[in-house]
């Protein structure tokens, strides 16, 4: 037996095997995470999801978000028929029109998947519309994995991030803007 230091290696091998003599294997150990952090989503997903889906998607995806959100439709709408980002809205301050002073991240980026379903059948109007009323919720469960590792580390613990993940997933303020079909920004800045 060969010594390093103060410790044999014996001793170290017994050392890092122990964990599996006792069934606590890296899974086990780090399922517990894993596992609170899927049901933290679920609740966000259902509590956004589960009240307006009907109603919306069984209206060709009506938006519920209110002049922020029509003037996203009109954008996505426009980038994904004629390609264009226009910076002049006719529909705001209507006859004479007004720049659209959104900034233009969130409506590429949804103009995008909404070609992609428009490459797949769908209308434009219903891809926008669908892409936008998909969005908000999909930002606001997603919203809860950084919101757990900035609890975790403010706080120095895990319990701690998943109290603070676990907030934002059912928190009332932040449910009624990021719930399904209201197409506006909110949850794209949370």
């Amino acid at each position: 037996m060969r010594k390093i230091g103060t410790k044999s290696t014996e001793s170290q091998e017994t050392e890092d095997t122990s964990h599996q003599k006792d069934g606590n294997g890296w899974f086990k150990r780090n399922s517990r995470p894993i596992i609170a952090m899927s049901v933290i989503i679920v609740i966000a997903i259902i509590l956004r999801l589960v009240f307006a889906y009907s109603i919306s998607a069984g209206s060709n995806f009506a938006l519920s978000g209110g002049s922020d959100a029509s003037s996203h439709l009109r954008v996505i709408t426009e980038l994904i028929t004629a390609g264009s980002l226009f910076g002049v809205d006719g529909a705001l301050n209507y006859p004479f029109g007004s720049t659209n002073v959104n900034p233009p991240l969130m409506d590429l980026m949804l103009a995008v998947f909404a070609k992609i379903a428009m490459a797949l059948g769908v209308s434009s109007t219903t891809a926008a519309s669908g892409v936008l009323a998909w969005s908000a919720m999909i930002f606001g469960v997603l919203a809860c994995i950084p919101m757990y590792f900035l609890g975790k580390e403010m706080l120095g613990s895990k319990t701690a991030g998943f109290l603070s993940a676990l907030f934002l997933a059912v928190c009332p303020v932040v449910v009624t803007q990021t719930v399904f079909s209201n197409g506006t920004e909110v949850g794209f800045v949370a």
